[in-house]
């Protein structure tokens, strides 16, 4: 008789075991790696299988770098210490998500706490999935030398691509375009009520950068349909472009 409280024991553990489990591992695919040029970037979304039920859209996230320096061909990430060391670093930082050999996988923080905001646009929900879509759809998103940035999708424009606006204020407004107030080095970064998507030149907190350029990356996101989580993808750099004036 003595031994039933232990038996009882190994009992509730075995049912907890088998009712408990271990947690489901929720993940969501990376986007493939589209192509680009000094003025483009190009990329294919593919659609989303209902295995990932819990995926819901496409976000984009964007950092602007004041430079000494102008590069007018295709960056790569070998130029990016010619832009700002700022640039450098961060890009650093999150290599490691961009590894396809691992299974680390950002948060939004990850993000954040590099300066980088989430993209916003003219058309709402325009990167939403579709329910029961099985089409990819191809994005493009163009940076010209005498109009604001713009996003097409199917090759259909869906207006320009704008700077977050929900916790700063962008100065001179929310189009992706250099003019003196966006290239502020004073109004660059956190410590200020305007630019807190901009990394100022590197040691400068005065005067006026000459250049400014912007880097990108894309993620699927959705939310985890155990505790109801925002999960996002491995990221996919979109490139590094430099911003035009418009007249």
């Amino acid at each position: 008789m003595k031994q039933k409280p232990y038996l009882l024991l190994i009992f509730l553990i075995i049912i907890g075991f088998t009712t408990c489990g271990i947690d489901e591992y929720y993940y969501l695919p990376q986007i493939p790696q589209g192509s680009e040029t000094a003025t483009e970037v190009s990329i294919r979304l593919p659609s989303v299988s209902s295995t990932f039920y819990y995926a819901s859209t496409y976000i984009i996230f964007y950092k602007i770098y004041l430079s000494n320096e102008v590069l007018l061909t295709t960056i790569h990430p070998t130029d990016f210490s010619i832009i700002s060391s700022s640039l450098t670093n961060d890009w650093n930082t999150l290599a490691r998500f961009l590894d396809t050999t691992t299974t680390n996988v950002p948060t939004r923080s990850d993000f954040s706490n590099r300066g980088y905001f989430e993209l916003q646009f003219e058309t709402s929900n325009l990167l939403r999935f579709t329910p029961g879509s099985t089409s990819d759809r191809d994005l493009n998103i163009l940076f010209h030398p005498t109009e604001p940035a713009e996003i097409l999708l199917d090759e259909i424009p869906r207006g320009n691509i704008l700077r977050n606006d929900i916790t700063f204020e962008p100065q001179p407004d929310r189009d992706f375009y250099s003019t003196p107030e966006l290239r502020s080095n004073e109004n660059a970064g956190s410590g200020n009520p305007y630019n807190h998507d901009i990394a100022a030149v590197p040691g400068s907190n005065t005067g006026t950068a000459p250049y400014s350029y912007v880097s990108m990356y894309i993620l699927t996101s959705g939310t985890n349909p155990t505790n109801f989580n925002p999960i996002f993808s491995k990221p996919t750099h979109l490139g590094v472009f430099l911003l035009y004036p418009y007249f």
